[in-house]
């Protein structure tokens, strides 16, 4: 379980004997004393006691303290929210939690939700510092929410345990709504929390194409009523009419026909990383199967067939199209692939540099991506995304491709008209490599990434923090990649 998804620690309080339920349980699963299986009663010092927001039938009770909320949430058998707020924060975290609890359509997936702003509870003469609890590690004992799950059976290891945390600053409470409710949403239905009352209120087919509602959540999120569907939508078409509405990225999963365990962990872990739910929500989001099939110009071909995909080379995987730059040459344009190379998914520090890339060509962010996940954490691309720099890039990779032969030709003209049309500085430098023949455009970014490393001057180079930067790499006839690194410094 990634550690920033969920703790292997179980929330205070969800330690128990078999036939004793209550907040001062032994820590059967991992041991711990008595006195730190009482929850999240205190946090910070000098705070006063924790309250609730009851159900959605009555949004404005705030009444009950965390032990309570506790036992509320397993006997709903659903997901707990707790709000971790400073002292004088209340008010906003409040009216946060009453939000969600008001609801409607989380309703059968939030069982109770409470506002954590208590000072360090005695136990037997001990004081507890809940934040010193391994469970709500991914907090740093900073403000913030976690999600503690009890809507799967009491002997499944994930049952008490902290599946969502993310930090929230104190200003930003009421951003952070609808954040929460969809990422609720995608973890009550990975989980498969509140099966009856979805089936009840949906209106699911009676039998969903390849996999069960039950075991496979994300084929179920898909087949969600509109007012509680996740973050992704199904209808290619749809999402590329509301991403050029919104001038948002559009960012398309294309997932396997039949997913093995790595792509169902990718999906029911990597994808509800609270940091990875916090880039996707900035995107227009939509998964389709590898056999989906879109229209255009009135011919009707199978996504992955589409000429813009040729570097997909037909794998699952995700692909992103700029809606956002309605200015620049890329607009609608495929910005990025990312099949799933040798069938592995993707990370959450991947999906972190995947999501984050600043604005550029195909080949361009490929290039940043291939940089930025090199396990060393090179600093070049830390400095300024320079366009004029980019260009640089693009000419000179593309020179190199026409000719078919690495190297840095005519790099004294470029070192002066790059410093001519950068006046603020004051020296340029360049990095050149090439891939393996045949390679594809992600793989050979990455194989050119790792050449750079092996030669200690290009590495100095592209390790080292620049001022400016630009990439790019493009591919000759004699099937290989040609990448170009151009750095400029005050």
């Amino acid at each position: 379980m990634n550690c920033r998804t969920a703790s292997k620690c179980c929330a205070p309080g969800v330690f128990r004997q078999l036939a004793q339920r209550h907040l001062e349980g032994l820590g059967r699963k991992v041991g711990l004393p008595t006195l730190l299986t009482i929850c999240l009663l205190g946090y910070w010092s000098g705070m006063t006691p924790a309250v609730l927001a009851e159900g959605p039938q009555d949004p404005t009770a705030v009444s009950w303290d965390y032990s309570t909320a506790y036992r509320m949430a397993e006997e709903k058998r659903g997901l707990l929210v707790v709000a971790f707020v400073k002292p004088g924060q209340e008010g906003s975290a409040k009216t946060f939690v009453q939000s969600l609890m008001g609801d409607s359509r989380l309703r059968g997936w939030l069982a109770a939700a409470v506002v954590v702003t208590g000072s360090p509870v005695q136990i037997r003469g001990e004081a507890i510092v809940l934040s010193d609890h391994a469970a709500f590690a991914p907090l740093k004992g900073q403000p913030g929410l976690a999600v503690i799950n009890f809507g799967v059976d009491p002997n499944n290891d994930e049952y008490g345990r902290v599946i969502w945390a993310l930090q929230v600053k104190d200003e930003e409470w009421d951003g952070y709504v609808e954040l929460m409710r969809v990422s609720l949403v995608e973890l009550a239905v990975a989980a498969g929390i509140g099966q009856d009352v979805k089936r009840a209120t949906v209106n699911l087919p009676e039998r969903i194409p390849n996999n069960t509602q039950e075991n496979d959540g994300v084929v179920a999120a898909a087949y969600l009523a509109p007012e509680q569907s996740s973050i992704w939508m199904t209808d290619y078409k749809k999402a590329v009419e509301k991403a050029r509405n919104e001038k948002k990225m559009l960012l398309v999963y294309v997932r396997p026909q039949q997913p093995d365990q790595q792509v169902l962990q990718f999906e029911r872990k990597t994808l509800l990383d609270p940091l990875v739910m916090k880039e996707l929500f900035k995107f227009v989001c939509v998964r389709v199967s590898e056999d989906y099939v879109i229209e255009e110009n009135e011919t009707k071909i199978k996504i992955l067939d589409h000429p813009s995909l040729v570097e997909m080379a037909n794998r699952p995987g995700l692909f992103i199209v700029d809606y956002a730059s309605t200015d620049a040459e890329y607009y609608g344009q495929v910005v990025s692939v990312f099949p799933f190379l040798n069938g592995r998914p993707y990370d959450v520090d991947q999906m972190g540099v995947i999501l984050t890339l600043p604005p550029g060509t195909l080949t361009q962010r490929t290039m940043i991506y291939a940089v930025r996940v090199h396990p060393e954490r090179p600093k070049s691309i830390l400095g300024r995304p320079e366009p004029f720099l980019f260009k640089e890039a693009e000419k000179h990779s593309a020179y190199q491709a026409r000719i078919r032969l690495l190297g840095h030709r005519f790099w004294e003209t470029r070192f002066h008209r790059i410093l001519q049309v950068l006046r603020n500085e004051s020296t340029a430098s360049e990095v050149c490599a090439q891939s393996w023949p045949g390679q594809r455009l992600l793989e050979a970014a990455l194989e050119c990434v790792r050449c750079w490393r092996l030669s200690p001057g290009h590495w100095r180079a592209v390790s080292s923090y620049q001022d400016a930067y630009g990439y790019d790499i493009k591919k000759g006839s004699d099937g290989i990649w040609y990448a170009t690194g151009v750095f400029a410094n005050h």
